[in-house]
């Protein structure tokens, strides 16, 4: 009887892992994708880098609403679509920033990035490993996230460079608990899954989402911390 939960229980580890690493493993390629488009336009020559750095907002557009197609249409399409999905979003991304990241060195954008690899890796094992639900502490932080962007907005019009500190320190804060919350969530998701392989691939590209939206908005408010040239 020992021996049977025992092998149960390293069955059900090893199937938790390969859904996790397919999940990790979405969300690398996903940053690569971005980081790729964001410097393949910024070492082109002006004409082209002008080009899409003056469609970098419609392309931020873009992105919402790819974000929106594949939290509310994911589920009923098919692993090959949904997969395009999350590719065409990754590049999206790419040449939204593109601008952006024009502004920075590479020294900076190279340090953001490692931090925010560092903080991220950090808080996803822990929500990884902990006893503690995280449930409450996943809708503070949500609420915090809405109190960003409206401080973001606001601060557009305030200009103080004080209050766009604050913002960054906390951006980075509430996004690194984010994803100890989300690795959290998307553990006990499996559990809840279905056996049929082609919804856990699903349920894997959403939850590469979400946890690539947490690292690029560490990623950002880090970089927003570091100088600019």
């Amino acid at each position: 009887m020992h021996f049977l939960k025992t092998s149960s229980r390293s069955t059900v580890d090893t199937g938790l892992q390969k859904f996790l690493m397919g999940i990790y493993s979405y969300m690398a390629l996903g940053l690569g994708l971005t980081g790729a488009v964001g410097f393949a336009i910024n070492v082109a020559p002006p004409s082209i880098r002008h080009f899409f750095h003056s469609i970098s907002w419609v392309a931020s557009f873009a992105t919402i609403g790819l974000v929106w197609a594949m939290g509310s249409r994911v589920g009923q399409a098919s692993v090959q679509r949904a997969q395009v999905l999350f590719w065409v979003f990754a590049g999206l991304v790419g040449v939204s920033l593109s601008s952006l990241l024009s502004l920075f060195s590479v020294h900076a954008i190279s340090r953001a990035f490692f931090i925010s690899s560092f903080m991220f890796g950090g808080a996803s094992a822990f929500g990884y490993l902990t006893k503690k639900d995280l449930t409450k502490m996943g809708s503070f932080l949500m609420m915090g996230v809405w109190g960003l962007i409206i401080a973001s907005l606001v601060n557009i019009f305030m200009g103080s460079s004080f209050t766009d500190f604050v913002i960054s320190v906390l951006g980075v804060i509430i996004f690194t608990g984010l994803s100890a919350y989300d690795t959290q969530a998307l553990k006990d998701l499996y559990f809840r899954l279905p056996l049929d392989s082609s919804i856990r691939e699903r349920a894997s590209i959403l939850g590469a989402l979400s946890l690539y939206l947490d690292v690029l908005n560490i990623f950002l408010y880090m970089l927003r911390l570091g100088d600019r040239d």
